[in-house]
């Protein structure tokens, strides 16, 4: 499995604004991006360089660290694959109805963290960083990225799709309705392992010490 290594990538788009026709987008200084683009009809695209798309609960360096993250009301299950180059260990994270899962990359040159290859958040509970939060309305969510913007973002969809600029790396998935951010999906498209049966929704973790 080739792990990824970049998360704290600095792009040089910081501060740019980029447009498509009357799609525009200027972001604050404290999130870049490299380009933004409708997909369909209800779903516009953002690629992202940013740290919030990597560490959208906050920089897990290690196992330990979940107990004090702002997923620490999770409860945690390990799991192992075997793989051509080696014996690999994730963990599913679960509370009510939003699941997480997760691959630490605990190297000793201490650049190691989390990594969430896949999940949804339903929950009002489960806390990201900025603020972000289940049931949010559409306006303040874009504002916490943006500082001006078409009114189109706000309006016209509701998807939308915080993308990694590192290929098959991690993708948000922002679903609204009525206004309302109702859920968030991640993937990662590179992924090789299937994780269907630990997203089932009754499944019963067995917890870590």
């Amino acid at each position: 499995m080739k792990i990824i290594k970049l998360v704290m990538f600095i792009c040089l788009f910081q501060g740019t604004t980029l447009s498509q026709d009357s799609l525009y987008a200027v972001p604050k200084t404290t999130f870049n991006f490299m380009s933004i683009k409708e997909k369909s009809e209800d779903t516009l695209v953002i690629l992202t360089c940013n740290k919030y798309v990597y560490s959208p609960f906050g920089k897990i360096g290690k196992k330990s660290d979940l107990r004090s993250s702002l997923l620490k009301t999770f409860k945690v299950a390990s799991h192992h694959d075997k793989m051509e180059n080696g014996v690999f260990e994730f963990h599913s994270l679960q509370m009510d109805s939003s699941r997480l899962i997760l691959f630490f990359n605990e190297d000793k040159s201490g650049e190691g963290g989390s990594y969430i290859i896949k999940g949804q958040i339903k929950s009002s509970k489960v806390h990201f960083i900025n603020n972000v939060r289940i049931g949010m309305d559409i306006f303040s969510f874009v504002n916490i990225f943006f500082v001006s913007y078409s009114n189109r973002i706000v309006h016209q969809y509701n998807t939308i799709i915080f993308e990694s600029c590192l290929t098959g790396s991690i993708r948000h998935i922002y679903n609204f309705h009525n206004g309302l951010l109702k859920s968030v999906n991640f993937d990662s498209p590179s992924c090789i392992w299937n994780f269907k049966e630990v997203l089932l929704p009754n499944q019963q973790l067995k917890l870590t010490e």
